[in-house]
């Protein structure tokens, strides 16, 4: 088993993606690719808190390369209001990839 690990700042300033559409989401690259048929695990972390309203986190098409990543805000105002137009403050955004 092997892990890696990193850290970036992650904004939202677009509406939710839909369905497969991952033209609004981030590519993050590991430092050190994982052995090609390797099956890789990634755990995303929002760090910091910086806006009012909570945000989540987005994982499409994980590789041994990468994998692409986006925010979406969970709530906004009060209870189980629901929420994804996409604005949301910069936070820090942390991950931990591990590899069999």
């Amino acid at each position: 088993m092997t892990m890696q690990s990193g850290s970036f700042s992650l904004g939202s300033s677009g509406p939710s993606a839909l369905a497969v559409d991952t033209s609004t989401f981030y590519d993050v690259f590991f430092p050190t690719p994982f052995p090609e048929g390797s099956n890789v695990i990634v755990i995303p972390m929002v760090q910091t808190f910086n806006g009012p309203d909570t945000p989540g986190l987005r994982i499409a098409n994980v590789t041994t390369t990468g994998f692409q990543i986006r925010m979406n805000e969970l709530v906004r105002g009060g209870p189980r209001e629901a929420l994804s137009d996409g604005g949301h403050y910069a936070e820090q955004i942390g991950w931990i990839a591990i590899a069999d």
